[in-house]
């Protein structure tokens, strides 16, 4: 297994450390991909991530963890707050990531989000929350489904495509 953690660069100025939040929001993923012939994409795309990663306003630390034999990676991401989380994962590069995680993951995929009084990298803390993830996706005949565990809801999730336009005809 390798892992990689970064601290965004530039660091957080001294001055800023006396307003930072009473908690940090962290959020872990687990990726498995389908084959083996998705890796060289999926590592393509992740480069491209990690790039926005850090011009990102708002994150504090990303981490990857890899493990290419079995076709598996997790992210682990400190942010300051929700919104901007929200504005990076609906932002290209990130956008298209999520799209094509579709063709190339399994339905085991799971997202953790918590807060955290602390800003470090808690791989152990990741591994914990990812056995009960807050949500992961579901693929039943070609749609995408959201599915929060101990809910027998399955949602199906609406195509951003979609939502633009249901918006230009009202």
């Amino acid at each position: 297994m390798v892992d990689k953690a970064v601290d965004v660069v530039p660091p957080v100025p001294a001055e800023a450390t006396s307003q930072s939040p009473a908690s940090y929001l962290v959020i872990a993923t687990y990726l498995p991909l389908k084959g083996y012939w998705k890796i060289l994409p999926f590592i393509g795309l992740s480069g491209k991530v990690e790039s926005q990663l850090r011009a990102s306003k708002g994150i504090v630390r990303y981490a990857l963890r890899t493990d290419l034999p079995h076709k598996c990676f997790w992210t682990l991401s400190v942010w300051v707050d929700q919104d901007d989380m929200a504005l990076f994962s609906r932002s290209e590069p990130h956008r298209t990531a999520m799209k094509k995680f579709y063709e190339w993951g399994t339905d085991e995929a799971g997202i953790a989000e918590w807060s955290f009084s602390d800003d470090k990298i808690d791989w152990k803390e990741a591994e914990k929350k990812l056995e009960t993830p807050t949500f992961h996706y579901k693929f039943e005949e070609g749609k995408r489904l959201v599915h929060a565990p101990g809910s027998k809801a399955v949602i199906p999730e609406e195509e951003e495509d979609d939502k633009d336009r249901n918006r230009g005809s009202e």
